[in-house]
Formats: structure tokens, sequence, C-alpha cells
């Protein structure tokens, strides 16, 4: 889920897919949003650099498009095999 690392353990799970994509299953989560004070306030915790982040619960279907094509960025894939609501709001 990219909530875990704030985008960090997609970027790890990209870098271990790379040219090896067919080799895997690859699954997300959606649903916990840091980048915008939208939906309801869930918990907050620092980043890798030690910024305090603010988690919100957010599955507006608009709020999942952007997830999915951030996460799809993030692991250097054009599809994603499942994604599941992290928290449902």
């Amino acid at each position: 889920a990219p909530v875990y690392g704030f985008g960090r353990s997609e970027r790890v799970v990209g870098r271990a897919l790379e040219g090896r994509r067919s080799e895997a299953q690859v699954l997300t989560k959606v649903g916990l949003v840091w980048e915008e004070e939208r939906g309801e306030f869930f918990f907050e915790g620092p980043d890798q650099d030690g910024v305090v982040r603010r988690v919100y619960k957010n599955s507006r279907p608009d709020s999942i498009r952007r997830e999915v094509e951030a996460s799809l960025a993030r692991m250097g894939c054009d599809v994603l095999d499942l994604v599941q609501i992290h928290w449902p709001d």
C-alpha cells in the first residue's frame, strides 16, 4: 500500500520487479491519502524525512483514480492485478 512509507514501499517493490513483472502479481491498496486534506482524518506520522504527514480516508472515485496512477508510476508498471480499499470511509 502506498501509505506504507508514504510511497516508499511501492518504489521498493518497483525496483524488485524491474525486468521481472511477468513473474509476479502486483497488488496494492487505495483509500488512505496524505497529499490532500480531503476525507475523514485517520492518523498522522512522520515520513522518511521526518515530516509529519496527516492521513485521510478517501475512497472517492477521483481519489482512487489518482492513487492508482501514482501507484503505477511508483512501481513502474502499466497494470495492477488487484486494487483493494485499505480502509473504507
